[in-house]
């Protein structure tokens, strides 16, 4: 058993917290079970299990390097206060390659809350929206939060951060709708295309950055307008529901 937070393999995995580390190792963590149980799901296979305690319904595949830790020292990777007992270290996915080619897109630009991130995941899984693009400066989808956050949707799920100009390059050939607060065509009154298509959401403060405005529709969702806006995950949320549903109305 481990139980010194001064273990190799304990820093080893703290070093995966930050977005450098995961990016040069090609690597990142889970930190609870439901996120494990679906990444074993749909076919990724852990290179680490790390425990602190028995779980029942833990599957840990033939190949998998498995360690039993203190809580304490386990949970000090974590770093959240209902530690679950459980990390894993999955191999990061490159879907730098294909990510534009599905059907539905979701592009994320500015969105640096990992845990609103991780939310957008968790619908994109839900409604069908098979490929998430972020810009540089928005939030590391891979982040112990935003895979948190997501539930299980991250593995569901082609993802990429890429450039301004990839992301410019790679929608030219759909069409392309702009979730802005106001001054957009009612989102209930759009008619959601049969054809490959994708939605651009900004961050709350600075919203859509003004190259990605050029080049598609403003849709708005309609409210009250009692509060200055919806929070983006809730936001993309609506918008995902009313394109999973409306297609071809």
């Amino acid at each position: 058993m481990i139980t010194s937070k001064d273990n190799d393999k304990i820093k080893y995995l703290k070093k995966l917290t930050s977005t450098k580390h995961r990016k040069r190792e090609k690597k990142f963590l889970v930190d609870d079970l439901k996120t494990y149980n679906e990444g074993i799901k749909c076919g990724f296979k852990p290179v680490s299990l790390f425990v602190s305690k028995k779980f029942e319904d833990l599957t840990v595949p033939e190949g998998c390097n498995f360690f039993e830790v203190k809580h304490s020292v386990l949970a000090s990777v974590s770093n959240q206060p209902s530690f679950s007992g459980i990390i894993a270290v999955f191999k990061l996915p490159d879907f730098k390659k294909d990510v534009f080619n599905s059907q539905r897109i979701a592009v994320l630009d500015g969105v640096q809350n990992p845990e609103n991130v991780g939310a957008i995941l968790r619908s994109a899984a839900l409604f069908d929206f098979n490929s998430v693009i972020l810009t540089h400066n928005s939030a590391d989808p891979f982040s112990l939060k935003s895979v948190r956050a997501s539930k299980g949707g991250i593995f569901y799920l082609k993802t990429a951060r890429l450039s301004k100009e990839e992301i410019l390059e790679g929608l030219k050939d759909r069409r392309i709708f702009l979730a802005e607060k106001k001054g957009g065509k009612g989102l209930y009154q759009v008619k959601v295309p049969k054809e490959k298509f994708a939605i651009v959401l900004g961050s709350e403060g600075s919203g859509i950055e003004k190259d990605f405005l050029k080049i598609g529709e403003k849709i708005t969702i309609p409210t009250t307008g009692l509060i200055d806006s919806l929070n983006v995950a809730v936001s993309c949320g609506i918008i995902m529901s009313r394109m999973f549903g409306g297609i071809g109305e």
